[in-house]
């Protein structure tokens, strides 16, 4: 019998009735049973807790290890269907090579999903990066729905990328090398043994991430980045919700860094429409370092470029957390800096980039600050009323349409007061207009901003303005490509220093007592006609000093008054003065005394007495690895009364060694109008090494130097031929001396040659020099050598040439390359080798001081690489 239910007289109410009635509610004496007899009624008692418990607990962990087993099994049984089809997704997919050691299959790396892992992975990017890396790292993941790996195909829906590198390229014209997706096409989405995408969220941790957009130029880096994006990626337009983090994030934009290794976190939103690729930004929360950056804005991007409609905005914000933003190495300053004000950042960048035609976007940035306030713990005085109001403006982010505007910028440091505006427009002709006028106390301004790297002192009296253009051009005077200052701004500016101190903290030695007054002006725009006067000067620096007086007007035909004194050891100069790696050592003494007009086109010389020297020196720059030592150098300028006549050098000695050589010249050279010379030099020279210590530009030269001559007579026995009365003998020699000029387009070289020195003649004999095919030899003499050198006078000589075969082309001023004349060549129908292939029908003709050509045309027809 089963009894289906009970009542009794209380005592019991049946199986269940312990659970269900409490005590007080028990029914009254009565018994109905309702029975169905099929053996004799057994004797049925209550479950207990502990037996329920039980029968729970045995399901449940069932159920648990039956799904730890198909965790298990699952990624056992279906490793190659599942890894097969996600390798035929790639190659119909990807245009990049995929590249990975070992594949493996899991629900416990990124638990609960069921990712396939591909480990040590690289993808190369599109072209024209085929052969640069995109994207390598240690694990690459994506995350299977499950359901899909019982159907017909695999279903992507999530990616992982852990410790990776992302290295995201755009040349100059505006080619990615992102750009490796293909898509789908019919062939792959009707084949059942492929994949499909359908993702809704992309995690990438601990990555360093580099996007370098060269047409723009943009250059940004994150290290420690983290990135999470969540949304339907499948869809055709969806919501991309994404936290992204870095550690370390630079930004610099046209090779200006902008934010150097600052921590950054951002909130985004983004609307992605992927049919048209245009993106809305909506909601878009960022932290740089403290400061706040929200942005707005659409972008879409296009086959051949992008347009764009940006706007970033700080918010009115505390005027210290911009400061921030600044890169690590001020971050102890900002620590111990309070800041008081209001301030704002905004930038915009809005229009259409398209590389082909060279349109870009506008750019713009604000900021301003509203009476704020710096005050470093260790200042006396803070920084008070200091008011910002600045605009950048990039159109079509063309540098040369760079308008720079500071309309206000001003504060007060213990009272006194510093105003500046200024205003930029141009990079190519800049047109600067400014304005300055401080009253300053260094040593409050250096305790006021906390300045780490700098030890200022002194009071400062400053007052500058310019208003003008500045601009470049060839140069008038020389038919040859010249680029030189055609103008200048006109400006003027004077400045009181008293009590000055400089110490640079990463050297151990300060430029102390400083004080002078100087005063430079050009109000004609003219750079010839710049005046400069330092008056009082005074400097000490370690046991050293420098002092005096120097008055210039005018750089061309100039009035010269000067007292000048120094005294000083160089290597205490390099402990004092960053030098960028320059190391210089030696006692050096110089005076100098003039008075008068200086123009050496007109013989025209300042009554002048100096001296200059230099005992044991050393000299070392970074451009080559071995300095110039024991370096004596005493060079004496003697010019009584002004008169030309009377001027007199002495050069005794200028020695040193370089690359174990030694070298000595002792020169004294009097009477311009009546050249008198004693000369001597004795040595070796690398000449492609000492090039390189001074790195002189426009020109290199290599080859050995063989100097032994020594030259003793006067300019009028020369001329007159009285030959008896000279005494000039010796020998110049070089050895694979081959000199490049920017003048020409390739080099002449000279295997070997000597110069003989023999009284009034200096003869070649039998020397060879090469012009790239063109072969010459020379022989001959020349006179007046010495006359020539030295005041420029009329050389004279006999010299034979003799070149067997004479290529027009090479000695060209504006010759093209070798290979666009290559080119050229075959575009005409050019032969051989020889002749002038190319006609053009050009002529330049040379002129001087500004007069017009002889064509008619403007002087701006003379410009280098245009025929």
């Amino acid at each position: 019998m089963v009894e289906a239910f009970g009542l009794t007289d209380g005592k019991s109410v049946g199986p269940f009735s312990q659970f269900l009635l409490p005590k007080k509610l028990a029914p009254p004496p009565l018994k109905i049973t309702f029975a169905l007899w099929l053996t004799n009624p057994p004797n049925v008692q209550p479950p207990h807790m502990k037996t329920i418990l039980w029968k729970i607990a045995k399901y449940t962990g069932a159920t648990v290890v039956s799904i730890l087993l198909l965790l298990f099994l699952l990624p056992i049984l279906f490793p190659g269907t599942i890894a097969e089809q996600i390798k035929t997704w790639t190659n119909q997919s990807i245009e990049g090579e995929l590249n990975f050691s070992k594949v493996r299959l899991s629900f416990f790396r990124h638990f609960p999903a069921l990712t396939l892992t591909l480990h040590d992975f690289s993808l190369t990017g599109a072209a024209p990066f085929a052969n640069d890396t995109l994207i390598a790292g240690e694990a690459l993941s994506f995350g299977i729905d499950l359901a899909s790996v019982f159907g017909d195909s695999i279903e992507v829906k999530q990616f992982f990328v852990d410790n990776a590198f992302i290295n995201v390229q755009v040349d100059e014209q505006g080619n990615a090398n992102y750009n490796v997706y293909k898509g789908s096409n019919a062939e792959t989405t009707t084949d059942s043994s492929t994949a499909r995408l359908n993702i809704e969220r992309i995690l990438i941790n601990n990555s360093r991430l580099v996007y370098h957009d060269r047409s723009v130029p943009m250059l940004l880096k994150a290290d420690g980045f983290r990135y999470e994006g969540r949304g339907d990626l499948a869809s055709n337009q969806f919501d991309l919700q994404s936290r992204l983090e870095a550690e370390k994030f630079d930004f610099a934009f046209d090779n200006t860094v902008y934010i150097d290794r600052r921590n950054v976190q951002a909130e985004l939103i983004t609307g992605i429409n992927t049919a048209s690729l245009e993106f809305k930004f909506s909601k878009n929360n960022l932290l740089i370092g403290k400061l706040p950056v929200d942005f707005t804005g659409a972008m879409a991007i296009l086959k051949d470029g992008y347009d764009i409609d940006l706007n970033v905005v700080s918010g009115t914000t505390d005027f210290g957390n911009i400061f921030s933003a600044l890169p690590p190495e001020y971050d102890d300053w900002f620590a111990q800096t309070t800041f008081q004000g209001q301030s704002q950042i905004k930038i915009a960048m809005n229009g259409s980039y398209r590389a082909a035609t060279g349109e870009a976007p506008d750019l713009s940035v604000r900021l301003w600050v509203h009476d704020g306030m710096i005050n470093h713990n260790k200042a006396p005085a803070p920084f008070r009323h200091f008011w910002v109001n600045s605009t950048i403006s990039i159109p079509g982010l063309n540098p040369d349409s760079l308008s720079l505007a500071i309309d206000t910028l001003q504060f007060e440091l213990n009272g006194a007061p510093t105003s500046a505006t200024f205003f930029l427009k141009g990079l190519d002709e800049p047109y600067v207009k400014a304005d300055l006028n401080s009253n300053i106390d260094l040593t409050l301004l250096d305790r006021a901003l906390g300045l780490p790297s700098v030890d200022l002192r002194g009071q400062l009296q400053l007052k500058a303005n310019a208003d003008g253009y500045y601009r470049t051009g060839q140069n008038p005077e020389n038919f040859r490509p010249e680029i030189v200052a055609l103008s200048i701004p006109k400006f003027s500016l004077e400045a009181n220093i008293a009590d000055g101190y400089f110490k640079d903290a990463a050297l151990p030695l300060a430029v102390e007592q400083v004080r002078g007054q100087i005063k430079t002006a050009c109000s004609t725009g003219k750079w010839q006609d710049i005046s400069l006067a330092i008056s009082n000067f005074n400097a000490a620096i370690g046991s050293g000093q420098l002092a005096g007086n120097l008055t210039v007007q005018g750089l061309e035909k100039s009035r010269v008054q000067a007292d000048l004194n120094a005294n000083l050891r160089l290597e205490d100069l390099a402990r004092a003065i960053p030098l960028d790696s320059f190391a210089l050592s030696g006692a050096f003494i110089a005076k100098l005394q003039a008075d008068g007009q200086l123009n050496t086109e007109k013989k025209v010389f300042p009554a002048a007495t100096g001296t200059l020297e230099l005992k044991n020196g050393k000299i070392q720059t970074p451009y080559y690895p071995h300095p110039i030592e024991q370096l004596q150098l005493a060079i004496q300028l003697d010019c009584k009364n002004g008169a030309y006549r009377n001027l007199a050098v002495q050069l005794q000695p200028v020695s040193f060694v370089f690359e174990g050589k030694p070298f000595a010249l002792n020169a004294v050279v009097r009477n311009p109008d009546n050249l008198r010379y004693d000369i001597t030099a004795k040595g070796t020279l690398d000449l492609g090494k000492i090039y390189q210590v001074f790195a002189i530009t426009g020109y290199d030269i290599t080859g050995l130097l063989d100097a032994n001559f020594d030259l003793h007579g006067t300019q009028a026995d020369a001329e007159a031929g009285r030959y008896q009365n000279l005494r000039n003998g010796g020998t110049l020699r070089v050895q694979n001396l081959e000199l490049r000029s920017q003048d020409y387009p390739y080099p002449f070289f000279v295997p070997a040659a000597t110069l003989r020195f023999e009284q009034d003649k200096a003869w070649l004999q039998n020397t060879v020099f090469r012009y790239r095919q063109n072969v010459f030899t020379l022989n001959g003499y020349a006179e007046n050598f010495i006359g020539h050198s030295l005041q420029g006078s009329v050389l004279k000589g006999k010299l034979s040439v003799a070149c067997p075969r004479l290529l027009v082309d090479d000695f060209m001023v504006f010759a093209l390359p070798a290979v666009r004349l290559a080119r050229l060549r075959q575009g005409f129908g050019g032969r051989g080798e020889g002749g002038l292939v190319h006609r053009s029908r050009c002529r330049v003709t040379p002129h001087r001081h500004g007069s017009e050509p002889r064509s008619g045309r403007p002087k701006d027809h003379l410009r280098p690489n245009k025929l």
